[in-house]
């Protein structure tokens, strides 16, 4: 996913929206984390998505992740 698709960035965090509510939970997250081959350990993952879920309502929404994934270079 080096070349940015809005639309494709969308269908891969719908992918791991396992309950379809638009919403990413921690588990999905781990999940979506774990498929980019990235190994972090149990902390790691829950510091990671308290940077993500920039509202802290303790849900990633697609606008959270698209502005996180944006950062990353």
């Amino acid at each position: 996913m080096s070349d940015y698709d809005f639309e494709e960035m969308l269908a891969y965090f719908n992918s791991y929206d396992r309950n379809k509510t638009g919403l990413l939970e921690f588990p999905e997250f781990a999940a979506l984390v774990n498929s980019l081959g990235l190994n972090f350990s149990e902390e790691q993952l829950k510091e990671g998505f308290k940077k993500v879920d920039r509202n802290g309502d303790g849900y990633i929404e697609f606008d959270e992740f698209n502005a996180w994934w944006g950062e990353q270079d």
